[in-house]
């Protein structure tokens, strides 16, 4: 899965480069950095610009998890990789630095649980994957004529799809996320 998002993200890349909008920024590389109360997720993204309003948006990143007792569990911890795509649109004048969107990640997360119950504690592993959709807001600073730091918030939900292994946490998340990106293309 993540090697296939990988390809359609080289995709917009490409396709950036060659139709690129005149006198914009066409596409952008940068990092990303995402918190929750019960994990942080590392990654790297790429973006492609559709004008200077809207840009459809790429990662790949490693969710770690840390559910302590937020899960089914006394203790959920694990972790694991994914990707997701997104769409973000800016304000309808002037491209203001607030904007909205929407994305979609898939991660593949192993969770090791522990259960303590009547001084008998038990535990194991659930390796499950998960569709999280995610509803996003945010301010895109530019900071130099390349650079953007952008700042997200982002509710949505953790939905476990497969799972291999005893039941764990799922449900709403909120998500707040610094991003940095450096466009290229304009003009």
């Amino acid at each position: 899965m993540k090697y296939g998002l990988l390809g359609l993200l080289l995709y917009f890349i490409s396709y950036a480069q060659a139709f690129g909008t005149e006198g914009n920024d066409t596409w952008g590389i940068g990092t990303e950095l995402q918190a929750y109360p019960a994990g942080l997720i590392p990654g790297a993204r790429g973006e492609l610009f559709l004008g200077p309003m809207q840009n459809v948006n790429m990662r790949i990143a490693y969710n770690v998890a840390r559910r302590q007792d937020f899960g089914k569990h006394d203790d959920e911890r694990g972790g694991g990789w994914g990707a997701g795509i997104g769409y973000r649109r800016y304000g309808v004048r002037d491209r203001l630095p607030f904007f909205a969107g929407i994305r979609i990640d898939w991660w593949e997360l192993g969770i090791d649980w522990q259960q303590k119950s009547n001084a008998i504690k038990t535990s194991g592993t659930t390796r499950i994957s998960v569709l999280q959709p995610t509803g996003e807001f945010g301010y895109d600073w530019r900071i130099h004529e390349s650079w953007s730091l952008i700042a997200t918030v982002s509710v949505g939900a953790e939905i476990n799809l497969v799972s291999q292994g005893e039941p764990v946490g799922e449900g709403a998340i909120l998500l707040i996320g610094l991003n940095t990106v450096y466009r290229f293309g304009g003009s």
